[in-house]
C-alpha cells in the first residue's frame, strides 16, 4: 500500500471517528414555575411581558454555548453575548417583580415543568440584590447554593429521572440571609449528549452538556421563629427523586377545550408571527379565553366571529386545585382569571360567584 493510499485511509477513518464521537447537541426544554421565573411569571397573572419560549432558556443552545462562547451563559439562560440579555436587568423580562416571599431558614418547594427530558441534574443558587440597576453575578450566586431537603447534608444536586412533567424539589433557604430582593437561580445541566469521559471512553453525559437556566425574584424576611414549611400540605418525608411523585402535564398552561370557546383561532396584529402564538391562541380560545388584542376566533368559512358563545359567569372567590394548589402564585392567577370569567376546573375552583342582577 503506497503512502498516498494510507493517507487517504487515515483521512476517511478520522472523518468517521469525528462523525461518530463528536458531541451531539439535542435541546431539552423546561420552565421554572415555582417560584415563577422572569420568563414564566406571565402565566400566573403577573404584569410582565409574555415569553412564549419560556421553556427554552438554554444559553443559545449547547453548540453555541460551548463551541462559540467557550461555555459561558447568561445567569438566566440568555446567550452570553446577547445585549441586552432579555432576562437580566435592562432586558424586557427583568422588571424587578417580586413573585414570592419567604422567611430565612425556610424549607421551600421549587417546581420545574419539564417538557422535554434530557436527564442530568438541577442546582439552585441564591444571591441578594445590592443595586436594582445592576444584575447579580454568577460569582455571587455560586457562593450560596441551596441544599436539598431529605438528602445527605451538603447535597445540592437534584438528579432527575426520565419522565416529563412537574418535578418537585424541597430546598433549605440559608438561615443567615434576608433580603428585600434576592435572585433565585435554577440551572439544569442535562446528561443526554454523548461526549468524551475522563477515562477516554465515550458515553452519554460525558463532556460539555446543555445548560438550562432561569431566575426568579423573591424576598426573604427575618421571620419570628425557626425554619418553617412554605407548603404545609406537602409531606415532610424525604423528597429525593426515588420517593417523589410526578404529575404529568403538557407544555400548555391551560386545560383541554370545553364549551364556550372556538375551534379555529389565530393570532392577530404583531402576534401573528410570534413563535408559539398559533398554538397559544388555539388552546386558550378553545376554552373561552380569547383576548382580542392577541387572537381572533374564526367561524367555519374563515370569517371573524364576534362572540364566543355562552359567556362564563365571573367568580368572586377562587382557589387553585390539584398540583396547582402547591404554587403560591396560583392563588393570584385563579383570582384574576376567574373574576374575568375564565376559571378552568383543572386549575381553579370557584367558591363564590358575583351576584346576578
Amino acid at each position: 500500500m503506497d503512502v498516498s493510499t494510507k493517507r487517504a485511509l487515515v483521512l476517511v477513518f478520522s472523518t468517521v471517528m469525528i462523525c461518530c464521537f463528536a458531541p451531539i447537541s439535542v435541546e431539552a426544554h423546561a420552565r421554572f414555575i415555582q417560584p415563577p421565573s422572569r420568563a414564566s411569571m406571565w402565566r400566573y397573572g403577573f404584569d410582565n411581558p409574555p415569553d412564549y419560549q419560556d421553556n427554552e432558556g438554554f444559553c443559545g443552545g449547547a453548540d453555541y454555548q460551548h463551541n462559540v462562547m467557550g461555555g459561558k451563559c447568561g445567569i438566566c439562560g440568555d446567550p452570553f453575548d446577547q445585549n441586552p440579555r432579555e432576562h437580566e436587568v435592562g432586558g424586557k423580562y427583568a422588571n424587578g417583580i417580586i413573585v414570592d416571599e419567604f422567611e430565612k431558614g425556610q424549607v421551600i418547594e421549587a417546581l420545574i415543568d419539564i417538557t422535554a427530558n434530557h436527564l442530568g441534574y438541577f442546582v439552585f443558587r441564591l444571591c441578594p440584590v445590592i443595586n436594582e440597576d445592576v444584575e447579580v453575578t454568577q460569582e455571587c450566586l455560586d457562593r450560596t447554593p441551596l441544599e436539598i431537603v431529605g438528602a445527605p447534608p451538603g447535597t445540592i444536586e437534584w438528579h432527575i429521572g426520565t419522565d416529563n412533567g412537574i418535578e418537585s424539589i424541597r430546598l433549605k433557604l440559608p438561615a443567615h440571609i434576608t433580603c428585600d430582593h434576592c435572585v433565585l437561580q435554577w440551572i439544569w445541566t442535562a446528561g443526554n449528549n454523548w461526549g468524551i469521559c475522563e477515562d477516554g471512553t465515550s458515553a452519554p453525559g460525558c463532556g460539555p452538556q446543555e445548560n438550562f437556566r432561569a431566575c426568579a425574584d423573591i424576598r426573604i424576611r427575618r421571620g419570628e421563629g425557626g425554619p418553617v414549611e412554605s407548603t404545609p400540605g406537602v409531606p415532610t418525608t424525604s423528597t429525593m427523586r426515588t420517593t417523589t411523585s410526578r404529575t404529568t402535564t403538557t407544555s400548555s398552561s391551560t386545560p383541554p377545550p370545553s364549551s364556550g370557546g372556538c375551534e379555529n383561532a389565530v393570532p392577530v396584529g404583531p402576534h401573528q408571527h410570534s413563535p408559539g402564538m398559533a398554538e397559544w391562541c388555539s388552546v386558550n380560545c378553545a376554552v373561552g379565553f380569547c383576548p382580542s388584542d392577541f387572537c381572533t376566533c374564526l367561524d367555519s368559512n374563515g370569517s371573524r366571529r364576534t362572540s364566543l358563545g355562552n359567556p362564563r359567569r365571573p367568580c368572586q372567590v377562587a382557589v387553585p386545585v390539584g398540583i396547582w394548589s402547591r404554587l403560591s402564585s396560583m392563588n393570584r392567577w385563579c383570582q384574576l382569571n376567574c373574576a374575568s370569567g375564565y376559571c378552568p376546573p383543572s386549575h381553579c375552583r370557584c367558591e363564590a360567584y358575583y351576584p346576578t342582577h
